[in-house]
C-alpha cells in the first residue's frame, strides 16, 4: 500500500512503506513471468544477500538514472 508524500515543489510523491518480493506472498508461483520458475527464484534468492543485492539494484539504478539526466 502506498501513501502520498508532499513535496515542496507542490507535487505529490508515492511512497511505500514495505516492499514484498514474490517470494513473500501467498501463491508465488502465480506471479512469476512464464518463464522464470519458483525454483530458480529461491536459488536465486539464497545466493545473495538483501544487502548486496539492495546495492546492486542501487547501482543500477543510478546507472540509468544517470543516462536519462541530460548533460549540460
Amino acid at each position: 500500500m502506498a501513501i502520498w508524500i508532499g513535496i515542496p515543489q507542490g507535487s505529490l510523491r508515492r511512497r511505500y512503506r514495505r516492499y514484498r518480493t514474490p517470494l513473500a506472498l501467498n501463491h508465488p508461483a502465480q506471479h512469476l513471468r512464464d518463464s522464470l520458475q519458483l525454483n530458480t527464484l529461491r536459488r536465486i534468492a539464497a545466493a545473495i544477500s538483501d544487502t548486496a543485492a539492495a546495492q546492486r539494484r542501487q547501482q543500477a539504478k543510478t546507472k540509468l538514472f544517470d543516462r536519462l539526466r541530460p548533460t549540460a
